[in-house]
């Protein structure tokens, strides 16, 4: 039967490539563009009770495309939309029931995230703002539930809210740093 701490193998393999490019439109704005292509493979394998190798893959290509807005020297804009992505995997604790093991082991699927943001920063003599307002659509969201020791998908989920940070320098080499944020 199945025992906790038995001997079991899990592999990941994950390669990416990201690359972006600012291009500059006029001296006030500029076109800000990224993209991500990455590759995910995981292999487990139940050593101990002799259990077929899982495996599976996971390609995905995501992006961000903003514009900046330079107001003057010490007060910038954007705004951007992106994605975001976060490969499946399997769970190397086999599922349990009412009885104890009921073998096998779960896989849950990747998730995706879709953003859109703005953004405001500013800065004088001895202080520096940011303020960043976004909104978020995460699919297929991934959790742990601690009862069963599982990671599951639990739907689609909306983040959306506030970020403020600033900073003030009070002395010459004492500086206050602070950020709020809400969701």
């Amino acid at each position: 039967g199945y025992r906790f701490g038995q001997a079991n193998r899990y592999r990941t393999n994950s390669a990416a490539l990201f690359g972006q490019v600012d291009h500059t439109l006029t001296d006030q704005w500029m076109l800000i563009t990224g993209l991500r292509v990455q590759a995910d493979r995981y292999r487990f394998k139940d050593i101990q009770l002799q259990s077929p190798q899982q495996s599976g893959t996971d390609r995905a290509i995501d992006y961000r495309l903003g514009l900046q807005w330079l107001h003057s020297d010490a007060l910038v804009s954007w705004a951007a939309i992106s994605t975001a992505h976060t490969p499946g995997g399997i769970n190397t604790i086999p599922a349990t029931g009412s009885g104890g093991y009921s073998g096998g082991y779960s896989s849950y699927d990747a998730e995706r995230m879709r953003s859109i943001e703005w953004g405001l920063k500013g800065e004088g003599a001895a202080w520096r703002y940011g303020l960043t307002l976004y909104h978020s659509v995460l699919n297929n969201q991934q959790s742990y539930n601690v009862l069963s020791s599982q990671f599951v998908n639990v739907g689609n989920t909306r983040h959306q809210g506030a970020e403020l940070e600033g900073s003030m320098r009070f002395a010459r080499h004492w500086r206050i740093d602070g950020a709020v944020g809400l969701d």
